[in-house]
């Protein structure tokens, strides 16, 4: 069932598109009558306190029909009274009343139009009764409203009064002027197809001796400002950076608001101008930006990012200029962050680089079909004796007859879904892989599978493992599962949900690349793990006294919390003397063994007589 979330964020998705509200509201009853199973839904608004009279200003019927019920109602001075005071002295409080048809204190007028029962909510505004919303059921004699369908229409009544009704008012305001369509209400900036043609304007008529930048800007995490701070505060934020935008240089032509948090400017500079002093003055002026938000915002972490194209004289294709934009503040995501924000620069390169990743996308499908992926194992083993107790699988792809390294793929299919076709695929031939060892009595180890962030907005990966432990009836003890660690900043009750069921299931779980930079301490003992991957980050040539005492300090925690440790990308003899010193009891890397192909393992661990 839909909860006050997901309603608010229909409504600000669809003010946001730029419904009218009159269609913005008919839309979020039509959801709330089929989410709650209400036959109409109507809004009784006063006209004034003068006249006595409220009137339906807006009403939703299941069946299409209208006038159920009168659209204006005059009461008497006490009578109406009577209603302001119900609900006005309880100070300003959202109190529901629940009539049925049986009870008689069902409002007069109702009872001849079928009415069951009735959920009444008010409008409240600034502590005055303005009207009220009801929600009626024709079906159910009876019905008990829980609390969780109480405190969503309660949303809904606040939103309606507090945002839409202001809006409505806007817009009201601004129907007799056509100047200000043309303007983002949450901005004041032009709006972006007014800002094409202007630009088309610029380019046709030629910029001989300059040239124009144009640079694509969004905002990572800007979601918490909304979460936590509220949608009010968003808004003006976004309104602040537009402002802010024009005022940091008088070369900009252009800036508009395309959609959410993306903002579009363009600048008509010298066309000597190096790209590099332009990439360095938006860092400048983007990281000065987000110190202002931080001084009312201290706990934010929005970041910046920025992709810039230079469009030379000569050119006039817009949709390329901002496309190449838009592909260099994609790259950008992948940089360093230089304090608050990421800027790129476009390249010819991006563009090669994003023609074969798109041919990896359509062609992830025929590689599955024609068995172009396969998976690898790379053991690990004890510390001390490098006796193998494990293994994970390693997905590989050979394409072509060319072996696509990891690197270029994975991130590239988890960012589009694909990743989780993917990882099934693997997962299936690892549980057949190791019921087929078991069933012959051969030598095997458990072999950890890795666990994309993608499996945690599906929510189909343990009826998947179900599935496959049908299929196969492979003991939980052979199959292991490494969540990666940034998963645990993403959906903490999603990756709380599908780790415990997985241990329920008798699977053992692991973070892996432990250290990396996204964990917490605390993670450690909100989840129910198994152990820890130490990042193949600490593992340098040469370890440093810092490195070695971050290691020694988290293997010490990891052993006092009964966890097991695994240290990752173990490449000399003298990374593996230190963690023997420091009680670190397994190890994965080349100083041992690289990941193999399957037969290469299967020698390895017959050797060894597992």
């Amino acid at each position: 069932m839909a909860d006050d979330h997901t309603l608010i964020d229909y409504v600000f998705k669809k003010v946001e598109d730029n419904e009218n509200v009159d269609t913005i509201i008919k839309g979020l009853f039509e959801r709330i009558g089929a989410e709650f199973s209400f036959q109409h839904i109507s809004i009784k608004e006063v006209i004034s306190s003068s006249s006595r009279a409220i009137k339906c200003t807006y009403e939703w019927n299941e069946d299409g029909s209208t006038s159920l019920l009168n659209l204006e109602k005059r009461f008497e001075d006490r009578e109406f009274l009577d209603i302001k005071l119900l609900y006005e002295n309880e100070n300003a409080k959202f109190k529901v009343f629940v009539f049925f048809e049986s009870s008689p204190d069902m409002p007069k007028g109702l009872m001849t139009n079928g009415i069951k029962s009735l959920l009444r909510v008010p409008l409240i505004k600034e502590g005055n009764f303005c009207g009220y919303i009801d929600f009626v059921d024709k079906n159910d004699d009876r019905r008990m409203f829980i609390a969780d369908e109480i405190k969503t229409l309660k949303s809904v009544s606040m939103m309606i009064m507090m945002y839409l009704f202001p809006v409505r008012e806007l817009e009201q305001v601004n129907s007799e002027t056509r100047e200000l369509s043309e303007f983002d209400s949450l901005t004041h900036l032009l709006k972006y197809e007014y800002v094409y043609d202007n630009l088309q304007n610029i380019v046709n008529s030629g910029f001989d001796g300059s040239r124009l930048d144009f640079i694509s800007i969004d905002f990572s995490n800007f979601k918490f400002i909304n979460e936590k701070y509220g949608y009010v505060s968003g808004n003006n934020i976004l309104y602040e950076i537009a402002q802010y935008i024009y005022s940091v240089s008088d070369n900009i032509i252009a800036c508009c608001r395309p959609y959410s948090d993306n903002f579009y400017t363009v600048i008509k500079i010298d066309e000597n101008m190096e790209l590099d002093h332009i990439r360095r003055k938006v860092e400048y002026a983007a990281n000065e930006l987000i110190e202002n938000i931080r001084k009312r915002f201290f706990d934010c972490n929005i970041i910046v990012n920025c992709g810039i194209y230079s469009m030379k004289h000569g050119d006039t294709d817009i949709e390329k200029a901002l496309f190449n934009a838009n592909l260099a503040r994609k790259f950008a995501k992948h940089e360093n962050i230089v304090n608050c924000c990421r800027c790129k620069v476009y390249t010819s390169e991006m563009s090669v680089i994003m023609d074969r990743q798109a041919d990896f996308v359509s062609s992830m499908k025929k590689g599955l079909s024609d068995k172009e992926f396969y998976f690898q194992l790379q053991p690990i083993c004890t510390t001390d004796t490098k006796n193998v107790i494990s293994a994970e699988a390693l997905v590989r792809w050979r394409k072509n007859n060319e072996i696509v390294e990891p690197l270029e793929f994975l991130s590239i299919f988890e960012e589009n879904g694909c990743i989780i076709n993917l990882d099934y695929f693997i997962y299936d031939k690892v549980f057949a892989y190791v019921a087929d060892r078991l069933k012959k009595n051969k030598s095997i180890v458990p072999i950890s599978l890795n666990v994309s962030i993608m499996h945690f907005y599906s929510l189909e990966l343990l009826d998947f493992i179900d599935n496959l432990m049908d299929k196969y009836e492979v003991d939980p003890d052979y199959i292991e599962f490494e969540v990666s660690e940034r998963i645990y900043i993403s959906d903490f009750i999603g990756v709380k949900d599908v780790i415990e069921g997985l241990k329920k299931r008798g699977f053992r779980v692991f973070i892996d690349g432990f250290g990396s930079g996204y964990s917490s301490l605390n993670t450690l003992t909100k989840f129910d793990i198994d152990g820890i991957m130490l990042d193949r980050k600490f593992m340098k040539n040469k370890l440093e006294y810092k490195d070695k005492i971050v290691i020694s300090c988290i293997v010490e925690m990891a052993n006092k919390l009964n966890l097991q440790v695994f240290c990752e990308g173990v490449e000399t003899e003298e990374q593996r003397k230190f963690l023997i010193k420091n009680d670190c009891p397994y190890i994965q890397g080349n100083l041992f063994c690289p990941p193999v192909d399957i037969e290469e393992f299967e020698k390895l661990i017959d050797a060894e007589g597992i």
